[in-house]
């Protein structure tokens, strides 16, 4: 399942999308997978509908455009140039990105198999700024508390990856830019906290998205899935709720291993 994050996103990251998932696409589509296309943006699509039709996720990505978006006040993305103007609007593309990923998570629950959520975007920011939410808007009902420990709403949505059997990688879009060193790692850290916590790989940014996908459509032949089961009474609903954090190594050589951070025992 592909998430294309464009509430926050610029031209020319939109572009680097599409044309990356065209150039995935044309190279054909491996046996037994089915892909869906998902966007946080207002003309996005709203359901998980999965294809392994080639010819129409091909006719269907070739007709995504680029949308701009209210809360971005002008075609452009903090990420893509200093003092782009979305600086302080931060707090509602969080919650945008990560809205969207839950409900998708949510919805994968229901269908069987293992499942990989591949995030597309140019930046996930971790700090949330109050002055987004205005008196009577559509997210007059948000709190600061609510942005106040953004590590723990990535816990819980590792905790939802694990119950659907989804693995979330994130894939940045915002290719090689004359953003400050400081800067650049601000944005890069959510995108990598995010694939951290479920159990994913960040994917670093590049002007052609297109190898970056070979890459991670790569790395996903040839898996084994390992199982953990936890003591007896790591589940007790009469013990306060806590995070168990998880570690996993292997011997043999050669072998990469993506585990999430630990579980809620609740």
């Amino acid at each position: 399942m592909f998430l294309i994050d464009d509430m926050a996103m610029s031209p020319d990251a939109f572009a680097r999308a599409r044309t990356g998932l065209l150039a995935m696409l044309e190279s054909g589509i491996p046996a037994g997978v089915e892909i869906g296309l998902l966007r946080t943006g207002p003309l996005g699509r709203h359901t998980t509908q999965l294809s392994s039709d080639r010819a129409a996720l091909l006719r269907d990505v070739t007709a995504m455009r680029y949308a701009p978006n209210r809360w971005r006040g002008r075609p452009t993305s903090r990420s893509g140039a200093t003092g782009a103007g979305t600086a302080n609007k931060d707090q509602v593309f969080l919650e945008g990105t990560l809205a969207s990923l839950n409900s998708l998570l949510v919805d994968l629950r229901q269908l069987p198999g293992r499942k990989v959520v591949v995030v597309l975007s140019e930046f996930i920011a971790l700090k949330g700024n109050d002055a987004d939410v205005q008196s009577g808007g559509r997210f007059a009902t948000l709190s600061t508390q609510e942005y106040a420990n953004v590590a723990g709403r990535l816990r819980r949505l590792g905790r939802l990856a694990a119950e659907s059997g989804s693995t979330v990688h994130t894939l940045d879009l915002s290719g090689v830019n004359n953003v400050g060193s400081k800067d650049r790692a601000e944005l890069d850290e959510g995108l990598h906290a995010v694939a951290d916590e479920l159990g994913g790989t960040y994917y670093g940014r590049s002007n052609d998205v297109a190898p970056l996908l070979a890459r991670l459509v790569a790395a996903e032949q040839g898996q084994y899935v390992l199982s953990y089961i936890p003591p007896e009474g790591t589940f007790d609903r009469s013990a306060k709720p806590r995070f168990i954090s998880l570690t996993v190594t292997v011997s043999r050589p050669g072998v990469t291993v993506r585990t999430r951070s630990g579980f809620f025992t609740r």
